[in-house]
């Protein structure tokens, strides 16, 4: 069968230009699904419409020109409006099943159907081998295994069991994409070019009641890591093929798992591979030993997730950190010269103004390197969702248009019932922002690190990002 995947337009206007700005990644979920698709035989035109910022019209010829058996979507939440608008596009020029998935359908199933009814299919979760199933069987949905389907009007949502097998599945397929259109945020690299790759799938924690991972419905609860070897080899291939300098993990805490960690600077090493990496990771059991290891073979930076400078929100939220950890590890973490970027989250339920202040002063305190304060928004299927509607509101979208590649800044959209109002939650932002990156000790520090151009340029472009965003 012949198999469009794509992800969809953000603007339908000749004045949007998206092409050559930071942000855009490669999208490994269609790149997985590909590789799998083209294995089995199946036809597959892959269209990133968004950094390659195809024209409408475009589109539309070659999806005419390919006349594909199926058009498959991946979308975010974000992108919402713009996927709603170009299925509509969609259906009024073609008589083609469209098919849905990615991380704002998996979600948000019933809702999203609801919103866009002239979608055909949904898949929920990890889909490789479900899609696979759904095309050896379709148009008979009671043929494929390990499903639960749902019929809404004249749409299916197709809800995936299995549990993929990660170390059987090919590498995402980059020849489909075009590698030199692609670069992340300033503030995620400093050494270009530079790109993705997704080492395990699940969470090894999964308790933090703000994320979807622990939405008891979610598959991607399972965690599952890919052999060390499989992934020191896709990393070759990519210094190899692309001559990327710096890789960066899209894992929710890889840093978690000591042993497969150590096994792989292990290999790097034996291998005598040279690139910068970024890793994610919790404030928690970190060892001189485990960072040495990571700093002595590129780690460059490690983004926690801090969230909040009170203890009794981190409880609220069941981050399993403790405050008293935060500047141990954060002092061993720079001890090994490794960078952070931290994330923290402001105007959680119940959050008083004063706690968010100590939040602020917590940030400066530690003096890392990259700090982002971000508006909290509960999620719809997140535990925390209803005690949020029982201490708040909603009050606004929660994106602006504005962006950043293709990723959608974050509005206020919660106000918690201990803030008067939208306008002092948008002062305290603002004030966190600039009282952070203007004090002389940070201004100092990061003169210090300016070694040649390329990090000056970065520094410039993080700092101009997160101005922006006061």
């Amino acid at each position: 069968m012949r198999i469009l995947l794509m992800l969809p337009p953000l603007f339908f206007n000749k004045s949007s230009k998206t092409k050559g700005i930071p942000g855009f990644l490669p999208p490994l979920g269609i790149g997985y699904l590909a590789s799998v698709l083209i294995e089995k035989g199946h036809e597959i035109l892959l269209l990133d419409s968004q950094v390659n910022e195809i024209p409408l019209n475009n589109i539309l010829k070659k999806i005419n020109d390919f006349q594909p058996d199926f058009i498959g979507i991946s979308f975010m939440t974000p992108w919402l409006d713009a996927t709603k608008k170009f299925i509509k596009i969609l259906k009024e020029n073609f008589e083609i099943p469209i098919i849905v998935g990615g991380a704002h359908p998996t979600c948000y199933p019933k809702e999203t159907i609801n919103n866009i009814p002239e979608i055909d299919f949904l898949f929920t979760d990890e889909c490789e081998k479900t899609f696979l199933d759904f095309l050896e069987n379709y148009p008979n949905l009671d043929l494929i295994p390990n499903i639960k389907t749902e019929k809404i009007n004249n749409s299916y949502i197709i809800y995936s069991k299995d549990i993929v097998d990660i170390n059987s599945l090919p590498f995402p397929n980059r020849s489909m994409f075009d590698m030199k259109l692609y670069s992340p945020e300033p503030f995620e690299s400093r050494y270009l070019p530079a790109t993705t790759i997704i080492a395990s799938r699940g969470c090894s924690y999964s308790k933090c009641t703000f994320c979807w991972r622990n939405n008891k419905s979610s598959f991607y609860k399972k965690f599952r890591i890919r052999k060390v070897e499989s992934v020191i080899n896709e990393i070759d291939m990519l210094i190899k093929k692309y001559n990327m300098k710096h890789i960066i993990f899209y894992d929710d805490n890889l840093l978690d798992n000591k042993k497969w960690v150590m096994d792989f600077c292990n290999l790097i090493k034996q291998k005598n591979l040279k690139f910068k990496w970024t890793v994610r990771g919790r404030l928690i059991n970190k060892s001189n030993e485990l960072l040495s290891a990571c700093s002595e073979n590129g780690l460059w930076l490690i983004e926690y997730g801090y969230e909040s400078g009170n203890q009794r929100l981190l409880n609220l939220i069941q981050k399993g950190t403790q405050l008293e950890d935060f500047k141990n590890i954060t002092e061993l973490t720079k001890k090994n010269n490794i960078e952070i970027f931290g994330t923290f989250m402001l105007g959680l339920p119940t959050e008083t103004p004063e706690e968010t202040l100590k939040t602020i002063n917590m940030a400066k305190y530690l003096n890392i390197d990259i700090v982002a304060f971000i508006p909290f928004h509960p999620f719809k299927g997140t535990p925390i969702y209803d005690l949020s509607l029982k201490h708040g509101k909603f009050i606004n979208k929660l994106y602006k248009k504005k962006i950043t590649g293709n990723r959608f800044i974050p509005n206020i959209s919660y106000l918690t019932e201990t803030y008067d109002s939208e306008k002092q939650l948008q002062k305290m932002i603002k004030y966190a922002y600039r009282s952070y990156y203007f004090r002389p000790q940070y201004i100092f520090n990061s003169i210090k690190k300016i070694k040649n151009l390329d990090i000056l340029k970065s520094y410039f472009n993080s700092f101009k990002l997160f101005l922006n965003l006061t």
